[in-house]
């Protein structure tokens, strides 16, 4: 959700007084290796102004707008949280056939091949290991209340 603040006064809008608001979601840093090898795939093959379909906040930055709307809040994290893909060497495939649309939806037919080798290419030393690919998931997780 790119437009955080109008998730955060949207949960506002539907909690009653003295509800808790509980939620996890992708935080700073998340999917970060996969991104940057997007970016770099994309630029290689001449696609400038790269979109970034996806808002992942920092601790503080979250905190901050659930604090602005009025939320208090009582506890977050952004932790760590590696994710094995199934599938096997077409685990990564599938993920980004799910998840990077936004990123190759442009794309011809070739382009958009050619840019998910380069992807598998560049994350491959860092991301596939034990014939699986696992994701650098990055989570935030929050807990706050709508004061009574």
């Amino acid at each position: 959700m790119t437009n955080p603040q109008r998730v955060v006064a949207s949960m506002w809008a539907v909690l009653r007084p003295g509800g808790r608001l509980v939620a996890e979601f992708g935080g700073r840093g998340n999917v970060k290796t996969l991104v940057s090898a997007l970016n770099a795939a994309l630029q290689e093959f001449g696609v400038a102004n790269i979109p970034q379909p996806w808002y992942f906040p920092s601790l503080g930055e979250y905190t901050g707008l659930l604090e602005a709307e009025g939320f208090v809040p009582i506890f977050a994290v952004l932790f760590d949280r590696p994710t094995r893909l199934s599938d096997g060497e077409e685990g990564l495939k599938h993920w980004l056939d799910g998840f990077a649309g936004p990123f190759l939806s442009e794309l011809s037919v070739d382009a958009r091949s050619g840019v998910v080798s380069r992807v598998y290419e560049l994350t491959r030393p860092t991301l596939f290991h034990d014939d699986h690919w696992v994701v650098d998931y990055k989570r935030l997780r929050v807990l706050a209340i709508k004061p009574a």
